[in-house]
């Protein structure tokens, strides 16, 4: 068989508007119990809007409506252009605290990803925060808890693409331009003149099935057959300086990435068997001109100033962030939960908190023990404003830092 020459995969994000299909859709709970004050113990259903896993807490088919009763709002200046402020809110459903971080996209402050220096790797968001020499930050995408630790979504951090699907879990908060939204971010994959190759993944836990996964220095050593679990068929190709320098059957996992590694699963691990050894290679991947930020969520909860989620039954702790165009402000949101001082948030609870506190658009970011605020108090000092669930601070992949600019 001839060369393959010039071979070309290019990656580029690019907005898609349109609403479109929701990964993660609401999860219809079975009748369950709940009270206020209640124990992990009265936990059933909804597991499976916290990458832990646990289940949330339910609330009570026929529970009667109560006006909510705030507690004074504490709130000071928590850093350049950033307030921070907190209360407890209480009503039928029991008490609630909520945090918030005001963040004024007018003063010199400007918002970015914090991440571990590897894809695969987690550290908790104070670690994240203090290293990238943030000026406050929460805890950011759902990931693969189990296994690589890797983010599910998209994470563009200064500027650069470090992990995306195709397909599947593309909702973001993303800067596109001047302008904040939450959209789906599309990555464009193409292989020039082979068609039959299609990148569905870089740098993610799983690659889609029949697809293949691009993985690169920054997601730290190779995966092996953790992306890749179950498949019989499977193809491995590595790339370096523009050639095929191997490619095989067998997945080696554990050593650092270098050049780029190409999976192949199902079909397309047929498909790149093609590429023989010393075959020229050349792998790209870019991110569209404007995107200069996004960070993944599951679902949007607010759109255009409506309510975009149904789910009024399933409280766990909460993490959300939303823009507020008419005075400029990002609204960095952790509800507490699980516990007796703080039930946590249903989908729709958050939603209305997040048109309440007047964001046009918000996402709804990794939320159980993963919900992490850290910011300093009144003295200047640094740490986790909010209770995590888990009592400690969890590790995690990636978080949304405030930063100063100058």
């Amino acid at each position: 068989m001839s060369r393959l020459r010039g071979l070309v995969v290019t990656l580029a994000v690019l907005p898609v508007l349109a609403v479109g299909s929701i990964s993660g859709a609401p999860v219809h709970a079975e009748p369950g119990a709940f009270a206020p004050g209640a124990t992990a113990g009265t936990e059933t259903g909804g597991g499976e809007q916290t990458s832990d896993g646990r289940p949330g807490w339910l609330v009570p088919r026929r529970l009667a409506r109560q006006a909510p009763q705030d507690s004074k709002r504490r709130t000071w200046k928590a850093a350049r252009g950033t307030t921070y402020t907190r209360w407890t809110r209480r009503d039928g459903r029991g008490p609630v605290r909520i945090h918030v971080l005001s963040v004024n996209l007018k003063r010199k402050v400007r918002i970015d990803a914090i991440t571990p220096p590897r894809v695969a790797q987690r550290r908790t968001v104070s670690a994240m925060v203090r290293d990238s020499r943030a000026l406050a930050g929460v805890n950011g995408d759902f990931f693969d808890i189990a296994d690589t630790g890797a983010p599910l979504g998209v994470t563009v951090a200064d500027g650069r693409l470090r992990n995306a699907p195709l397909s599947g879990w593309n909702y973001a908060l993303q800067r596109v331009g001047k302008r904040w939204e939450v959209a789906p971010v599309q990555p464009v994959l193409k292989v020039a003149g082979r068609p039959d190759l299609v990148v569905t993944n870089l740098n993610s836990p799983t690659i889609a099935a029949g697809g293949i996964g691009l993985y690169t220095k920054v997601w730290g050593t190779s995966p092996g057959a953790a992306v890749t679990t179950g498949q019989e068929r499977v193809r491995e190709v590595v790339v370096r300086q523009g050639r095929v320098r191997s490619n095989r059957r067998r997945q080696v996992s554990g050593e650092p990435v270098r050049g780029q590694v190409l999976i192949g699963q199902g079909a397309s691990a047929k498909a790149l068997k093609a590429l023989k050894t010393g075959t020229r290679v050349r792998v790209r991947r870019k991110v569209a001109p404007r995107t200069a930020f996004a960070i993944g969520g599951d679902r949007p909860l607010v759109l255009a100033g409506r309510r975009a989620v149904i789910d009024d039954r399933i409280m766990h702790p909460r993490t959300a962030v939303g823009i507020d165009r008419d005075r400029h402000r990002m609204l960095l949101v952790v509800v507490d939960g699980r516990s007796a001082a703080s039930r946590g948030h249903t989908m729709v609870e958050l939603a209305e908190l997040m048109l309440e506190l007047g964001a046009d658009d918000a996402l709804n970011l990794d939320g159980g023990g993963s919900s992490t605020l850290v910011a300093r108090n009144r003295k200047g000092r640094m740490g986790v404003r909010n209770a995590p669930s888990d009592g400690a601070q969890r590790s995690v992949p990636n978080g949304i830092g405030v930063f100063a600019r100058r």
